[in-house]
């Protein structure tokens, strides 16, 4: 009778350190949580301030030079024709990639609001901030590289925010489920977080 109380003694105090184990591992674990979804705000803030930067820089804009420049939906030749613009038309340039800028335009064109004209069709502006204050959509991007502006701002956050998915993979309390990146002005993260 004794042992048989000592035995259900033992199992209530394991159960409950067992539980307590598991609760301060749950806790542990929101707090790391917290923890990396503060540090994923900062970066997302410091991705806007960035992005901010541009606008209080020069931008650039580019000049018409051919009879007709075809402003397409993606930058590649293969890429549909949204519109031929004219000699001497004028674009803010919002964009660069390789050998493409990618343009503003003032009226939606399908609903889009930019297109890409290959480099070989413009001449570039550098419009100085002073002289002329820019619509909060128009980025100054100085070319640079292959890559444009959005897809190193896309690959940041996106690199960012695997690392945190993959810290979470094995966790016994919690997995991310999914996640999203969008690069806009400010740029925005959401990370779905399922609990087991």
């Amino acid at each position: 009778m004794i042992k048989g109380l000592y035995a259900i003694v033992f199992i209530a105090i394991f159960s409950g350190v067992a539980s307590g184990q598991e609760k301060q591992t749950l806790e542990n674990t929101m707090q790391e949580i917290s923890k990396d979804l503060a540090a994923l705000h900062r970066e997302v803030e410091d991705t806007y301030k960035a992005q901010v930067g541009y606008f209080k820089q020069d931008y650039y804009m580019v000049h018409i030079t051919s009879k007709q420049a075809p402003i397409r939906a993606g930058a590649d030749g293969k890429a549909q024709i949204l519109s031929n613009a004219s000699l001497g038309n004028t674009f803010n340039v919002i964009d660069k990639a390789g050998e493409w800028y990618a343009v503003s335009f003032k009226n939606p064109i399908n609903d889009l609001t930019s297109g890409w004209v290959k480099s070989s069709d413009v001449v570039p502006v550098q419009i100085k901030r002073a002289t002329l204050f820019a619509e909060r959509e128009v980025a100054d991007v100085k070319p640079t590289g292959e890559k444009s502006v959005s897809d190193r701002i896309y690959e940041q956050l996106t690199k960012y925010v695997m690392s945190i998915r993959d810290k979470y993979q094995n966790n016994p309390y919690v997995r991310v489920t999914g996640f999203t990146v969008n690069v806009t002005v400010p740029p925005s993260v959401s990370v779905s977080f399922e609990f087991k």
